[in-house]
Order: structure tokens, then C-alpha cells, then sequence
């Protein structure tokens, strides 16, 4: 039996961790800037309506939020003054003369398909982290 110093072997788990972190942390930051823009795109596209084009679709952006090394995070948002017209829009309202706009759900089916886009991303780069 060969005898391996432990402060060797310490040294090669240590460097191999901090690898596999590290690519974990780029991975999920690229995949978080590639899903927040995605559904940017994909709110300002959204079908039919008298707000799919013009200024309400111009102002939706997105923007990095905390980006520390325990928390990072990236905002979809409205810009103002639009934003107010976010939640009607999604959600439906009452409209003057006594009807009602049902809403499209735009922001909530994109929402959803962003989860679904960024979970699988990331289970993808922890998978491919070791490699």
C-alpha cells in the first residue's frame, strides 16, 4: 500500500470544489441573463391587443438585480410611467362604459415558461459542472 500525504490529497479536493463551484455560479448566471431575456422578448411579442406594439412594448426591460457572491438576481420589469398598466393588462379590468377586458395572462404564461427554462438549465450546467 502506497502512502499518499494528506495534506495532498486535501489540497486536490479543496481545488476541484472550487472548480466545480465556480462553474456552477457561471453557469447559473449565464442561464439566469439568457431566461430574463428571453421573456423580455417574449412579453414584448406577446399577440394581439392595443398594447403588443408601441410604448408599452418598448418598456419592458430587465436589469440586474443583487450580484453578490451568496445572491444574484435578474429583474423583468415596466418602466414607468407604463408599469401601471402591467397589471390590468395581465389581470383584466373594468372598462369605461360598463364592459370588461378579461386579461391575456401574458406576463403569467411567461413566467412560467421562464421557471421551467431555468430550472432545466441549471440542472443541465450542475450536471455538466463535473466535466
Amino acid at each position: 500500500m502506497s502512502n499518499v500525504d494528506i495534506n495532498r490529497v486535501s489540497n486536490t479536493i479543496r481545488t476541484t470544489l472550487n472548480t466545480y463551484s465556480q462553474r456552477v455560479v457561471e453557469g447559473v448566471e449565464k442561464a439566469a441573463d439568457e431566461t430574463v431575456k428571453e421573456m423580455v422578448k417574449e412579453t414584448k411579442k406577446r399577440p394581439g391587443g392595443r398594447y403588443s406594439t408601441g410604448r408599452y412594448a418598448r418598456a419592458i426591460a430587465s436589469q440586474v438585480g443583487e450580484n453578490t457572491i451568496y445572491a444574484r438576481s435578474r429583474i423583468w420589469y415596466v418602466k414607468a410611467p407604463r408599469y401601471r398598466l402591467t397589471h390590468l393588462i395581465n389581470n383584466g379590468h373594468a372598462v369605461r362604459g360598463g364592459g370588461h377586458y378579461a386579461g391575456d395572462k401574458h406576463v403569467t404564461r411567461a413566467t412560467d415558461r421562464a421557471i421551467e427554462r431555468f430550472e432545466t438549465r441549471v440542472r443541465e450546467v450542475i450536471g455538466n459542472a463535473s466535466n
